[in-house]
């Protein structure tokens, strides 16, 4: 009888032994994991994802994924990310897309209120070298920051002074909005009275055919 209880005592002590080696060692693995997921987890949460529009091959605005860095004035880092630069060009090359604003721009100031962004830019942002180039740029700024929920409108200045118009002759509006992005058959008058503009959504690639994505394209129906 003695013989039995020491017997069981002895595999209840092993057992005991073995619980506590898989617990040591859970907890070292625990130790050991825990830092590298805290650390994936600042990552993610100090980048945040929006859309910028790029330019195409074809002289289009393309709307682009991106993660940029969660900063105080993202708006403003979001625009920047617009500006050319070799880094930058060399970056959307590799999917057949250029940056839509001329090197050296920058954003003087920018202020958001009652839903309008007011954006104050360099006179570089004037080196453009024809109307088709000066539409994309105004229009990837209004579409990149109306991308926000804060930001419905946009007013563009520059050097302090509101755009009224861009030096090849493109007209600016007071106030700009989300509207008639990449218009089919821009240069035609004929508009009829009971025709609204629809934005429609086709696939496009690059010339490699590496890289796909989709172009919106205003129609008037």
């Amino acid at each position: 009888m003695q013989r039995k209880i020491f017997v069981l005592l002895l595999v209840l002590c092993m057992i005991f032994v073995a619980s506590g080696c898989k617990l040591l060692n859970r907890d070292k693995n625990s130790d050991s994991e825990a830092p590298v997921e805290k650390a994936v987890e600042q990552v993610q949460s100090n980048m945040r994802r929006t859309v910028l529009y790029f330019v195409n091959e074809d002289s289009l605005l393309v709307p682009i994924a991106k993660e940029i860095p969660w900063v105080e004035g993202i708006g403003k880092a979001a625009l920047e990310s617009l500006v050319t630069s070799p880094e930058t060009e060399l970056e959307l090359s590799t999917q057949g897309l250029k940056p839509s604003l001329p090197a050296d721009t920058k954003v003087l100031g920018m202020t958001i209120r009652d839903g309008i962004a007011k954006v104050d830019l360099s006179s570089e942002f004037l080196n453009l070298p024809d109307k088709a180039s000066e539409k994309n740029a105004i229009d990837s700024v209004v579409y990149t920051l109306t991308e926000f929920s804060a930001i419905d409108k946009v007013q563009l200045m520059v050097e302090g002074k509101p755009l009224k118009e861009c030096p090849n002759g493109t007209a600016v509006e007071s106030v700009l909005y989300r509207e008639k992005i990449n218009l089919e058959n821009a240069s035609s008058d004929i508009v009829k009275n009971d025709m609204i503009p629809v934005t429609l959504y086709f696939k496009s690639t690059d010339k490699s055919g590496n890289y796909s994505y989709f172009v919106p394209v205003t129609r008037m129906v």
